[in-house]
């Protein structure tokens, strides 16, 4: 294998809600409501828990931790877009995410630290997909809620290609 080939040590990787082709389309239905540097369609998603770098070689560890973690089917309700204003990031979230959700999110958090990665769990978790960066904050808007039936979590990796950054789904 010629040495440009070889995969990299280390890999930035977070943990995910990833929507299904018809969710996705009703979360980008929802870019045009902000201003900023909207998000591109294909990269919408609830991060669950950003992990940042890790050795390339634990990712089978963490593919076994994503599939011990009991995640019940349940439907996520997207019903409010928001703001955070000292991040500039604008948002659509959940009003009432599912307990069952909390749940999942602390049982992962805890298998995580169980297993020994290393990540910054301090900031609170609010149920959101990121809609724009370096946003206004969005007028109120109503619109449909989107309605997001969850099955489980995704582990994501995310790399700068030569087109912007680049997210590869790692689960099966």
């Amino acid at each position: 294998m010629p040495l440009n080939d070889k995969p990299p040590a280390s890999v930035r990787l977070f943990f995910a809600l990833w929507p299904s082709p018809p969710v996705r389309a009703a979360l980008a239905s929802l870019l045009p409501a902000v201003t900023g540097r909207r998000v591109k369609a294909e990269h919408l998603h609830i991060t669950m828990v950003f992990l940042g770098q890790q050795q390339s070689d634990r990712i089978p560890e963490l593919l076994a931790i994503a599939r011990a973690v009991p995640f019940p089917a349940m439907p996520l309700v997207i019903d409010e877009i928001g703001y955070f204003r000292r991040n500039r990031i604008a948002w659509a979230g959940s009003q009432h995410p599912p307990p069952a959700l909390l749940d999942v999110r602390r049982e992962l958090v805890d298998a995580l630290a169980q297993a020994g990665f290393e990540f910054d769990s301090s900031s609170a978790f609010k149920t959101h997909v990121t809609l724009a960066r370096d946003a206004a904050p969005p007028p109120v808007s109503q619109f449909e809620p989107v309605i997001w039936e969850l099955e489980g979590i995704a582990l994501v990796s995310s790399h700068y290609g030569a087109n912007g950054l680049v997210y590869t789904v790692l689960n099966d």
